[in-house]
């Protein structure tokens, strides 16, 4: 498309591309879009969970909700039960097919399939994005492709996880109750902790999850789920169904959503996952919706912050913490479970806390400990740790 210029370019058909392509679709149902994705078929290749704490369009996509979730930690269950909140997951297949459904209804949304993006330059009118398919022209540019990986010499942390999908021949599994984090497994080779979505009695996906500054081999999470199936459900054969692998940065440092005034950035590039968390799927969809809607009013708007200072101040904060004291991860993870009010620890690992629930947070936490890593920020009064959203 050398010719004339599009609307708007979105680099990258993932689920914040495809996610601000919805938006935008629903929003500008006029504007030319161009989506270009180097795949040339989409998979079940990933999973997304969150909590139901806002509508989003792709609840048809929602294959399981879980009313309770459990961590783990010294042999302790720490349960929590909402009947107005569930943990829900999507599976990624079912997300692309609901977005491709609607946007192979909107003739002025254009999906190019196996193309590949390159350099992106801007002039006065327009940007030029470089593609192996050639040149698009477009008046705004939204780039999801990621930002270079974390430096392990930085001490950065990394989330890193393989999960299977495993069919056991007799039931072992509780279906009503998603464990989020269990701890009590082998902590020699960085955080690590275990995380199960239960389908039926029999059917679950079972994820080996580290933070560290580096990934590990293949061999080691496989052999870190077999040991785990074994010993806490007693579990020695099974039936692997589909394997997923994720490595999500864990890093307080600023991603520019604008790059300049036509170039934005979206997705993780954008800084739309929370660091500590990983949590990303309403944030996108939150941020896609507020994005096309001042889209819609403005050529060349500003791009919502994705999360409040005060949010990316206790990012940085609990992300020190567990850099210069790993072996406390455990621990304070389940302090979070164990003294603070669910729906409260919900809205804050999913920025959207208020004030009491920053004070409740700060409350279950080890005063010493993170006062030792907020003094050298000493622009940061104590008060800040509650600061408005």
């Amino acid at each position: 498309m050398t010719l004339g210029v599009v609307d708007d370019v979105i680099l990258g058909g993932g689920c914040a591309g495809l996610s601000l392509a919805v938006a935008m679709n629903r929003h500008l149902p006029e504007r030319r879009v161009v989506i270009v994705e180097p795949r040339t078929e989409y998979v079940n290749d990933r999973t997304w969970c969150y909590w139901s704490l806002d509508a989003h369009p792709f609840e048809d996509a929602v294959a399981h909700r879980w009313s309770r979730w459990t961590a783990r930690y010294g042999g302790t269950v720490h349960m929590h039960e909402s009947a107005e909140l569930n943990y829900c997951e999507i599976p990624s297949d079912a997300f692309y097919r609901l977005a491709l459904n609607e946007l192979e209804g909107a003739p002025q949304v254009e999906l190019r399939f196996g193309t590949s993006a390159g350099e992106v330059t801007e002039h006065d009118d327009y940007a030029v994005v470089e593609t192996s398919g050639g040149p698009i022209r477009a008046q705004r540019v939204h780039d999801s492709r990621p930002p270079k990986a974390t430096d392990p010499a930085t001490g950065d942390l990394v989330q890193h996880f393989v999960g299977i999908r495993v069919k056991s021949s007799e039931p072992c599994f509780d279906p009503s109750t998603a464990t989020l984090m269990d701890f009590d497994v082998p902590q020699e080779l960085g955080i690590h902790f275990f995380y199960v979505l239960p389908y039926d009695e029999t059917h679950a996906l079972v994820e080996a999850t580290f933070l560290s500054p580096s990934l590990l081999d293949a061999a080691t999470y496989h052999s870190a789920i077999e040991d785990y199936l074994s010993e806490r459900y007693d579990l020695d054969s099974y039936q692997p169904l589909h394997s997923e692998q994720g490595a999500i940065p864990m890093s307080a440092k600023p991603l520019p959503a604008r790059l300049s005034d036509r170039v934005y950035r979206i997705g993780t590039a954008g800084g739309l996952v929370k660091p500590s968390t990983g949590y990303a799927f309403l944030a996108i969809q939150r941020w896609s919706d507020a994005f096309a809607q001042r889209l819609a009013h403005e050529e060349l708007p500003a791009p919502p912050e994705p999360r409040s200072s005060s949010s990316r101040f206790l990012d940085a904060v609990f992300l020190r913490v567990l850099r210069h004291h790993p072996a406390r991860a455990p621990e304070l993870f389940a302090r979070l479970f164990e003294r603070v009010d669910p729906m409260a620890l919900v809205r804050f690992l999913n920025d959207r806390a208020t004030i009491a629930d920053r004070l409740q947070v700060m409350g279950a936490m080890p005063t010493g400990l993170f006062l030792k890593e907020v003094w050298p920020r000493r622009r940061y009064s104590a008060a800040s740790w509650a600061g408005s959203v």
